[in-house]
């Protein structure tokens, strides 16, 4: 082969290297634009799906704020209504008070509003919240009246200051006002309505309370005070059924009262009852009852000899286990227990000042009697005071001759 033809070889091959290497590259650049296009719409889909995606949010933010604003006006239609009535006044005695302020204090009494209309609509705002809030509004009720006055006095001057004269000012004074006296007899009401038979039981409710404090009040007025050694004082009541009396000065006071007869001799019967469930104490029988400490029981053989017991001992000693065949013989405890009101509490103190009377030979301190007894001050103080008031008898120790007693 010469080199003429291979020089024509290596032009024919070098050619189709081109022309391989240019198809190749616009394949490749083919490809390239077909993914760029790919990447493109699928861009383009992403975005329209996003927008898609935002407009429907809000569309339906938009919704649910249409359905929020129906639902809120629906549910506060009346209060709707009044908007532009406590609106309009508000702006009116707002813009009047800025010109009266700059006009007494020149350019910085624009704000004289904030202290008689912002002050008055703030109270105003206070009390609906605390209504809904089921909060006490009584304080701020005044405040809301209180600058209510103060601002209806300022527009009344403003408007006499101006050639209208007092006419001007009582209109401006009424709208002034207008709009709160709107505003609380709108949002201010109670949110729950109380029935007929609510508001009745709520009267009652009140009048029990008052009578109670009254009779407190007459109690504490009527009340005695206990000294105890340590120098502390307690106050001591008389428990029992009372009313309220006035005195002939007009003074409230108590006074006590007593059941209807059945009552007393059901009472009577109780009491009755109760005492003969009561121990007896017999020194024969029980000597430690009766002999407390160091002191021993007397000889088997010694000669009985009457003695005046304490009178304590001998309310408790006197009492019988069976109930008394005759009347009369029962007819002075009978009269005696129903003068007084029945008291479980009382019975129980008496009962505990009599067995510590037999054990100590003398009856308990109130503060003692309180605590042997578990009633109050008040009821242990009763039961000494009766325990105190009845007579001294006196008492014949029965012959031991015969009885066995534990040394």
């Amino acid at each position: 082969m010469s080199f003429r033809e291979d020089n024509r070889a290596d032009r024919i091959a070098a050619a189709e290297q081109r022309r391989a290497d240019l198809i190749a590259a616009r394949a490749e650049q083919r490809r390239d634009q077909a993914l760029a296009f790919e990447q493109r719409r699928t861009e383009a889909a992403a975005k329209t799906a996003r927008k898609d995606r935002a407009r429907a949010a809000r569309a339906a933010a938009r919704a649910r704020m249409g359905a929020a604003v129906v639902h809120a006006v629906r549910a506060h239609a009346l209060d709707v209504l009044f908007v532009p009535v406590i609106v309009v006044p508000a702006v009116l005695a707002w813009s009047a008070m800025s010109d009266y302020g700059v006009q007494v204090f020149g350019p910085v009494g624009a704000l004289l509003p904030l202290f008689s209309e912002a002050a008055m609509w703030a109270f105003a705002a206070a009390v609906t919240l605390a209504v809904r809030r089921g909060q006490p509004t009584g304080w701020l009720k005044v405040g809301v009246w209180m600058f209510a006055t103060v601002a209806a006095g300022l527009n009344y001057l403003h408007g006499r200051s101006t050639p209208g004269g007092w006419a001007y000012g009582v209109v401006m004074a009424v709208v002034s006002v207008g709009g709160v006296v709107v505003h609380q007899l709108i949002t201010a009401r109670p949110v729950v309505r109380r029935t007929r038979a609510d508001r009745a039981i709520a009267r009652t409710t009140r009048r029990a309370e008052r009578r109670l404090h009254a009779v407190r009040r007459a109690a504490l007025r009527q009340a005695v005070a206990e000294l105890s050694e340590d120098g502390s004082a307690h106050l001591v009541h008389t428990p029992g059924l009372v009313v309220l009396t006035r005195s002939r000065f007009g003074r409230v006071q108590l006074g006590t009262t007593l059941p209807a007869e059945p009552e007393l001799a059901a009472f009577t019967a109780t009491v009755s009852t109760e005492d003969r469930t009561e121990p007896v104490v017999q020194p024969p029988v029980q000597p430690s009852a009766v002999h407390p400490g160091d002191v021993q029981p007397p000889p088997v053989d010694a000669p009985v000899q009457p003695s005046v017991p304490d009178p304590e001992r001998l309310l408790s000693s006197s009492v019988q286990p069976e109930p008394p065949k005759d009347p009369a013989l029962h007819g002075e405890a009978s009269e005696r227990r129903s003068a007084v009101l029945p008291s479980p509490a009382r019975d129980r103190a008496r009962a505990a000042a009599r067995r510590h009377a037999a054990h100590h030979g003398d009856l308990p301190t109130v503060s003692k009697l309180q605590e042997i007894a578990e009633v109050s001050r008040g009821t242990a103080g009763t039961a000494l005071q009766e325990l105190r008031e009845q007579p001294a008898q006196l008492h014949v120790i029965p012959d031991i001759t015969n009885a066995r007693t534990q040394p």
